[in-house]
């Protein structure tokens, strides 16, 4: 791990000025939208339709990397383009140059002699060149699929591919793998174009249902469909719409069938290796593919291999794509603990890239995982605060509740339900239920859960509602209710077995939070049945860091039985796995809180008062890592208020002790330390 962070401070691409394109050796093709000289306005569709469908047909080859649709609709956008009649020098260079093109392609529709024929000219990015001109010919019946295929043959020719790189490409008929209905693909164009521009989901679904209604058999409709249930947290859905796609596999390309069939291998850790396999196999074929790329290192960040997520995210530095990546290499730098690297990740990003709501809350959110709290405001401020998803709410919230303002931050979760994006509106209910936790009201944030357990019903969010009891759980342990926790086990094993990739991270923090239940009720046996299955369940998983997990129950197992010692060794071993401080995603709990209350605690009991202070204190210097475990904080008060009272010095007593009280004024009534913090307050105050 030592050589990895050492080599990743050498490793600067973002200092660079000039942005390099990406060193496969393969011609970056950009294929802008195509002029109608027909005098048919009737196929003035044919002007966005037949370069995406040619976008498509070429996407195939394994020797030319086209610039995605989606990126060239944006770019055009963005340069005022989109209904430009004609292209000058100057918009081809200005359009090469955003989407980082080596080469680009204009074409005309035209209609000699009542025959429909396109004609295309190819011209080198750098100098604007003329490369060569091809003209198809077609006939009096609109043959739009046929065309697009005879100009892909003579588009690779002009590009300089050899007949061996043309004989052995990957070449399936456009009319085999798109839908042969002109409106169905429009659907499917501007679904693309609502999710990936607009962020609006709902509309994206609508158009992609209109699309198969249209074409029952499209089968990338159905692949895409599955990636918004997906991403929404719709785990049946999402399953079900992949099997459906490798239905129909004959009518997807090669490079979609692997992405399918890595998707269906994602649904569970288990088979997480053939997911991987499978990438590696449009990788092969397609090495600078973004969402193979940027998907390995997804899945990777959540199994906690951040190295793997910074090599598949890292090969993207640079390139004008979609911000996903940048985030999840910022994220695995901050969780490395490498924050400088995230900032400098995220600030290239919106300096050369392009304005994002999304990244702004992202980068205010690396600010203040290292306690930059004043960068973190800037960062929001600045945020255009026009996304309907309404992102800067998640970093706002988050913000003011580690400045311990928990009004202002249910003021903006509340706001946050309103966002448009299911999973922002879970995260709402998520984060209701740890603002109150954080002030001792344990009662009321089970009402929040409940409300978020509803909501994941009512839309089918296994994994969300499975998330949503695996915290009620630790409500009630913490709250001094264990036996309402283990009342609550079986029903939250049951939904964490429907939440598709995360059940085994689920399953682990299940049984972590099943055996801390059993302590507290006194169950010490059962309590180590539980942790010999834990560590059994961990070792057949993937995610190797999770025995910290065990190493943790283990822990409090030794506390119990008087074994001091041992039970520092191994909450030390269980702190050094814990990640950094970083915006974590659901299932991944920012769980340094616990261990470091663990061994301050330990500490505090073997008499040695200094290293109990400096791990307490250590609690309350975290910033996201308090998000999950604001009780731990508040409580860090208390107990650092009696281990000043046992050193003698009252002053500092009576601040910490004033201070967990502050924080816990609105607690549920008869909790066992607000009693005994105001009995001592009082009495050091001579009352």
């Amino acid at each position: 791990m030592l050589a990895i962070v050492a080599g990743l401070f050498i490793w600067r691409p973002w200092i660079q000025k000039t942005i390099p394109v990406i060193g496969s050796g393969r011609p970056y093709l950009a294929i802008v939208y195509f002029r109608n000289i027909s005098g048919d306005s009737g196929i003035d569709n044919w002007k966005t339709i037949f370069p995406e469908l040619l976008m498509d047909d070429l996407g195939q080859s394994r020797h030319v990397h086209v610039i995605e649709p989606i990126k060239i609709y944006s770019t055009l956008q963005d340069l005022d383009l989109l209904e430009s009649e004609n292209y000058s020098e100057s918009d081809l260079r200005k359009i090469c140059e955003e989407v980082q093109a080596s080469h680009v392609l204009t074409g005309r529709i035209l209609k000699p002699e009542n025959n429909y024929n396109v004609d295309v000219t190819l011209y080198r990015a750098d100098t604007l060149e003329q490369m060569g001109s091809e003209e198809v010919e077609g006939g009096p019946e609109i043959e739009i699929h046929t065309l697009v295929d005879r100009l892909t043959l003579e588009i690779k020719n002009l590009l300089g591919l050899t007949e061996t790189q043309i004989a052995d490409d990957i070449d399936l008929g456009i009319g085999d793998i798109r839908p042969k209905s002109e409106e169905a693909y429009e659907f499917y164009a501007r679904a693309i174009r609502a999710a990936d521009i607009d962020r609006d989901y709902k509309q994206s679904n609508d158009l992609l249902k209109k699309a198969l209604e249209l074409e029952p058999d499209f089968g990338s409709a159905m692949i895409s469909l599955s990636i918004f249930h997906s991403n929404t947290g719709m785990v049946r859905e999402a399953k079900d719409w992949i099997e459906k796609a490798l239905e129909y596999q004959g009518k997807i390309s090669v490079k979609e069938l692997n992405f399918a069939q890595a998707t269906l291998n994602e649904f569970s850790e288990k088979t997480i290796d053939e997911a991987f396999r499978y990438y590696k196999e449009i990788l092969r074929d397609y090495p600078d593919n973004v969402f193979a790329n940027a998907n390995s290192g997804f899945r990777h960040f959540f199994l906690e291999a951040y190295d793997e997520t910074i090599k598949y995210n890292g090969n993207f530095f640079g390139r004008k794509i979609t911000p996903i990546p940048y985030k999840f290499l910022a994220q695995a730098y901050c969780a490395m603990g490498l924050y400088e690297k995230a900032v400098e990740c995220l600030n290239f990003f919106l300096e050369n890239i392009e304005e994002s709501e999304f990244v702004r809350s992202r980068l205010a959110l690396a600010y203040l995982s290292q306690g930059d709290y004043n960068s973190a405001l800037l960062e929001i401020e600045k945020s255009p605060k026009l996304d309907p998803n309404l992102d800067h709410l998640y970093a706002t919230g988050r913000l003011i509740y580690c400045r311990d303002d928990f009004q202002g931050a249910e003021k903006a979760f509340e706001e946050l339900k309103k966002s448009q994006h299911l999973w922002l509106q879970y995260t709402a209910f998520l984060s209701l239920h740890n603002t109150m936790l954080a002030q001792g009201r344990y009662e009321e944030a089970r009402v929040h859960l409940r409300d978020g357990i509803a909501f994941a019903e009512k839309y089918g969010l296994d994994d969300f509602g499975a998330e949503l009891y695996l915290v009620l759980l630790y409500n009630y342990i913490k709250a001094g209710q264990p036996e309402e926790a283990i009342n609550a086990f079986d029903v939250s094993w049951e939904i964490a077995h429907n939440a598709g990739f995360f059940t085994e991270a689920l399953k682990r923090r299940l049984m972590h939070l099943s055996g801390m239940a059993m302590l507290e009720i006194g169950d010490l046996e059962e309590a180590q049945t539980i942790s010999t299955s834990l560590k059994d369940f961990i070792d057949s998983g993937k995610n190797k860091k999770a025995i910290r997990l065990f190493y943790h129950l283990s822990g409090l197992i030794e506390e119990r039985n008087g074994n001091l010692e041992k039970a520092l060794e191994l909450f030390s071993d269980a702190l050094e796995l814990a990640p950094y401080e970083h915006d974590s995603e659901v299932y991944l709990r920012l769980d340094r809180a616990p261990y470091l209350e663990s061994l301050g605690r330990t500490y505090f009991k073997m008499g040695e008062l200094e290293k109990a202070i400096e791990h307490f204190e250590k609690i309350q210097s975290l910033t996201l890592g308090r998000l999950d475990y604001g009780d731990i904080c508040a409580k860090s008060y208390y107990t650092l208020g009696k281990i000043c009272e046992q050193k003698g010095w009252e002053g500092k007593a009576i601040e910490n002790y004033e201070k967990f009280l502050s924080l816990w004024k609105d607690a549920d009534p008869g909790l066992p330390e607000v009693e005994d913090a105001k009995e001592r307050l009082a009495g050091l105050r001579g009352e």
